[in-house]
């Protein structure tokens, strides 16, 4: 069955048939490398995580990221006003910051996180990207944070930026990478029979699980096919110590005690991975005058 599956998939980067992986969900390109899932995205059911405990668990590194993101805008694109499109903001850490110096939109499929943010103050659609985005609206900038990876049809994703942003205008990609420390540790474990790990970083079992992990170099030979020339590639944060033991828990595998266990051997990574390979890359690209 895993085999059959493999054949009828077809990688979006090089068009080669895809192979079966560490799980019977999990494919793998032979030639260009790229890794992509079958797992079913389920926004808008009923899961049992604890909201609280993942924005606290989040916070301290998505804000720090999300300013990384606006200093590249601000210096690329040199305007004192841009039109700013998030996708799929979740709790807004982006808009949060960007809405600062500029007047960001969102766009969220999920309607209580879509609620939420507009009972913060932002201004947001309901709906998907790119489909409920206004028709001939145009953007200096499209960003997706931690968001691209969890696309099913990325192709017509990246094109559909290409025609809602403008000439000299930017596509803003962060998302975890398959040459990060933790992501290959994760998979030496998953092949010596210890998955768990794995499946964390795949977010199985998750509203809205990853279905593919890119290097820096088949991201970038995909989305240069559609008029982009790569800008930025550049190292983001994924873990800091503010919100790590929550970060642990709040998938709600973890037990307290087993999160205290877990917390020293990775707070000692922490301290590591600014040294060794990084899990989660910031790639921005502009798109042609």
């Amino acid at each position: 069955m895993m085999t059959e599956m493999a054949n009828t998939l077809t990688c979006i980067v090089c068009r080669s048939a895809l192979a079966p992986g560490h799980q019977d969900w999990h494919f793998t390109c032979r030639r260009c490398g790229l890794e992509r899932s079958n797992l079913k995205v389920k926004i808008n059911h009923n899961f049992s995580l604890d909201e609280d405990q993942r924005l606290q668990a989040l916070h301290a590194v998505r804000q720090r990221n999300a300013k990384q993101v606006i200093g590249h805008l601000t210096r690329l694109l040199n305007k004192s006003s841009l039109q700013i499109l998030d996708v799929g903001p979740g709790p807004g850490w982006f808009l949060d910051e960007a809405a600062k110096i500029y007047a960001p939109v969102g766009i969220e499929p999920d309607r209580s996180i879509f609620d939420r943010l507009q009972s913060k103050g932002h201004k947001v659609i309901n709906g998907f990207f790119p489909e409920d985005v206004p028709k001939d609206q145009m953007f200096d900038a499209i960003i997706f944070n931690d968001v691209l990876e969890h696309i099913e049809d990325i192709p017509t994703a990246i094109s559909k930026c290409s025609e809602m942003i403008f000439p000299g205008g930017l596509l803003s990609v962060a998302l975890p990478v398959k040459s990060g420390l933790f992501y290959k540790l994760s998979k030496i474990m998953s092949m010596a029979g210890f998955p768990s790990f794995f499946k964390r970083l795949w977010q199985v079992d998750m509203p809205s699980p990853h279905l593919y992990y890119f290097s820096t170099k088949n991201l970038t030979q995909l989305v240069e096919t559609d008029g982009f020339r790569l800008a930025v590639c550049e190292p983001m944060d994924v873990l800091t110590y503010d919100g790590l033991f929550e970060r642990i828990r709040y998938s709600g595998e973890n037990s307290f005690l087993k999160a205290t266990v877990l917390f020293l051997p990775i707070a000692f990574l922490v301290f590591l991975h600014k040294l060794l390979p990084r899990d989660t890359f910031l790639l921005i690209f502009t798109k042609a005058k």
